[in-house]
């Protein structure tokens, strides 16, 4: 299996500006060890599966994704760390770390058909 991933990394967490003559509702928020990255062409399939995988690193205190609309191919996964890790590394060795999931299961498949003889499909 090979999956390519396109994101785009952004630094911190970034809210409305202002308002339309109601005040400042937010001014800039920046939030310590937090990054947002955005993967193309993909939907909530590999959205959930990449934030449980991140949720299973002991350094990252929150983990999760929003997919901006129904109809727009992309995923927007939002991690802040304790520190220890930079989001971006935190993001990095989750997704090696699926793509040896991934490889395991591709492998244990190809194994199980050789021992029965044919393929399922």
């Amino acid at each position: 299996f090979f999956f390519f991933f396109f994101f785009q990394a952004e630094d911190g967490i970034r809210d409305v500006e202002r308002s339309r003559g109601l005040g400042d509702v937010y001014k800039r928020q920046h939030i310590e060890n937090a990054g947002t990255f955005t993967i193309y062409l993909e939907d909530h399939t590999a959205g959930n599966v990449i934030k449980m995988n991140l949720l299973n690193n002991p350094n990252v205190l929150f983990a999760g994704y929003r997919m901006p609309h129904p109809l727009e191919n992309k995923i927007e996964i939002k991690i802040q760390t304790n520190g220890s890790i930079r989001p971006i590394t935190a993001f990095a060795e989750s997704l090696d770390s699926l793509t040896q999931h991934l490889d395991n299961i591709e492998s244990e498949y190809e194994r199980a058909v050789s021992e029965f003889g044919k393929p399922l499909a």
